[in-house]
């Protein structure tokens, strides 16, 4: 495994895949991701952050929903579905991004 990580980073350092003028924060260490590191971080990271903006409204829709059901058995069942399935995007999203965080940091690792 760490052979791919080590052929991968040896790969973007070849093709000198660094933007100028375009530094991505890395709040880990206080410096800044580069290049092709930094713009993946940067994908990643606001792909989650959208992914985790939908799921908070699906969560909070689905809320509304079930204080607005007067009792109704399937809007009551509808709205339960959704608050379940929600909280369980969240707790995906959290996951994920704890997840490309800590690959990120082995990835600088090699690549230093």
């Amino acid at each position: 495994m760490t052979n791919l990580w080590q052929h991968i980073i040896s790969i973007a350092h070849a093709a000198d895949f660094n933007v100028q003028g375009i530094k991505f924060a890395n709040p880990d260490k206080g410096g800044t991701y580069e290049g092709l590191l930094g713009i993946v971080n940067t994908v990643i990271g606001v792909v989650l952050d959208v992914a985790g903006i939908i799921a908070i409204i699906f969560t909070i829709y689905s809320g509304i929903l079930y204080l607005t059901t007067a009792g109704n058995p399937d809007n009551v069942k509808k709205a339960l579905n959704g608050l379940i399935y929600g909280g369980i995007g969240i707790a995906v999203i959290v996951l994920s991004r704890f997840i490309v965080q800590t690959v990120m940091n082995y990835a600088l690792t090699i690549a230093k």
